[in-house]
């Protein structure tokens, strides 16, 4: 299965449990098929083209419990942006299906348990990243925006996946793909 079609189909798995818990009320069914029908399909060209036909996940039209609301912003981005995702050219990398950028920390905040709160900036904006890492303001780290994690009441929006790099050159993508793939997968 296309990478791309994963991370889609898992934001919509996500999607559907808010929906069975009651915290979504909406009409996932529309996107539910179109994302059902293109799941083992591995001509890219089709997938291009038919993922531009997609109805697109408008927040609006759903109701959503407050808590969840990172969550479902995530999901709807991540269905969403899939057109342009299937752009993106590239190995056969769970990677091509999720926002990920160099990031510059612009702030770090300790918690207790050895966390930390991380300001950073990237090409994706400002984010609010919690890491375990030993990090320092001014660093540059590489990361991917993952579903949304609270840590001491405070909501992670994404997760580094590298040390301190340079250039993007730098990256062992091997590595990241697992790590990421370990986060959307548990």
């Amino acid at each position: 299965m296309d990478p791309r079609m994963k991370v889609a189909l898992f934001a919509l798995k996500k999607l559907e449990d808010l929906e069975r818990s009651g915290r979504l009320r909406g009409d996932l069914e529309p996107i539910k098929h179109k994302l059902k029908s293109l799941e083992w399909i591995d001509d890219i060209e089709y997938l291009r083209t038919e993922s531009k036909s997609m109805v697109k996940l408008d927040s609006s039209k759903f109701r959503y419990d407050e808590r969840q609301k990172m969550l479902v912003k995530w999901c709807f981005e991540a269905i969403n942006k899939l057109p342009e995702k299937f752009m993106r050219d590239g190995s056969n990398s769970i990677l091509l299906g999720l926002d990920c950028a160099l990031g510059e920390i612009l702030s770090v905040r300790k918690l207790e348990h050895g966390l930390t709160v991380c300001r950073i900036t990237s090409k994706l904006g400002k984010l609010t990243i919690i890491t375990n890492m030993k990090v320092k303001k001014g660093e540059k780290l590489f990361f991917c925006i993952l579903p949304p994690a609270e840590f001491q009441d405070i909501i992670s929006e994404a997760m580094f996946v590298s040390g301190p790099i340079n250039s993007l050159n730098e990256v062992n993508w091997k590595a990241i793909e697992g790590k990421v793939s370990e986060v959307l997968m548990s």
